[in-house]
């Protein structure tokens, strides 16, 4: 993370993935996609924290909380009792909204040296998706990279 603008985690983890602020340095830009990877003291420090919405539909009977959150769940019975609920969740602060910036409510980023970081609750991670069709449109025209076998990111569900 050292030196870096930009630190993104996108992980199917159930345990705080950054955890020491010590790693955190002037003028990062911090975001994740799930309520627990990063150590509620990393973005308590942070000098301007904002999220992607706040949760809009409520639970019907059967469905699972995950990070204060509805979540959609696929599989049988005894799959779903094998989901592990996180027990960080910074997605259930009441932060501001992305849409207070972009309204003009809210001032973004004002100093380079500070440390913003945004908590993308909702967006099923799709940023990251069409970051990497980007990515692999332009290895493909540079003819960089090579083809990697599709079966080495696929599995039933985690143990």
């Amino acid at each position: 993370m050292r030196g870096s603008d930009i630190v993104a985690t996108c992980t199917d983890s159930i345990q705080v993935v950054v955890d020491d602020p010590v790693l955190i340095e002037p003028g990062m830009h911090l975001t994740c996609v799930k309520s627990n990877e990063w150590n509620p003291e990393i973005v308590k420090k942070s000098d301007l924290v904002v999220k992607m919405g706040r949760a809009t539909k409520n639970l019907d009977e059967g469905q699972i909380r995950i990070g204060g959150e509805a979540a959609v769940v696929a599989g049988n019975a005894e799959e779903i009792t094998r989901i592990a609920n996180p027990k960080v969740d910074i997605f259930s602060r009441d932060f501001p909204l992305l849409t207070d910036i972009m309204s003009g409510k809210l001032k973004g980023r004002t100093d380079k040296n500070q440390v913003t970081f945004f908590a993308n609750s909702g967006t099923q991670g799709l940023q990251f998706a069409s970051t990497a069709g980007y990515v692999v449109r332009e290895a493909k025209r540079r003819g960089l990279g090579q083809q990697i076998p599709t079966d080495w990111f696929l599995q039933d569900i985690r143990d």
